[in-house]
């Protein structure tokens, strides 16, 4: 998880999944700044309550080559958001070859189905289905590993203009 901590990107649900799909193993990383006060100690409230303390790490605010090296180190990007205008971050992840999990509440959710992730609901038990599903099961993982580098293509400043210019020109 990469982003601002504030209630509606779905950290705490993120928390709840991530035990229930990974009881006994994995890591949790949940970076970025605190975007409302108190937050990130709710979210360390909710660690320790899941028993899973231990394997949640906050980080706090990441950029640049920072953030380059824990997406690289990173088997998959989850952004539980219960609303999301676009998902700039799983864009970046998608870009570092990493599969994503998104709600279908994020903009990028069309881009993300089928090709590089998984889209779902904003819920505990969907997210903690698709977490074991992309952990599990490894002709999906590279398919959708694989996918990442067509959306990623999509999302090229190049190819954004030229899609843009021949909007204008249509016009």
């Amino acid at each position: 998880f990469l982003s601002r901590l504030i209630p509606r990107k779905g950290a705490d649900i993120l928390i709840e999944a991530f035990v229930q799909a990974c009881p006994e193993s994995g890591r949790l990383v949940i970076a970025g700044p605190e975007g409302e006060p108190g937050y990130r100690a709710y979210l360390e409230k909710c660690a320790r309550k899941s028993g899973a303390e231990a394997r949640v790490i906050f980080t706090g605010a990441i950029y640049g080559e920072e953030k380059k090296a824990v997406l690289a180190d990173t088997d998959v990007f989850a952004l539980p958001s219960r609303y999301e205008n676009f998902a700039n971050v799983a864009a970046e992840a998608m870009a570092c070859g990493i599969p994503v999990i998104v709600t279908d509440s994020c903009g990028i959710r069309s881009l993300v189905e089928g090709q590089a992730g998984l889209v779902i609901p904003p819920e505990k038990e969907a997210l903690a289905g698709a977490l074991r599903k992309l952990l599990d099961d490894k002709v999906l993982y590279a398919r959708m590993k694989e996918g990442c580098r067509r959306v990623a293509d999509q999302l090229r400043w190049d190819r954004l203009t030229e899609q843009m210019e021949g909007f204008y020109a249509d016009a």
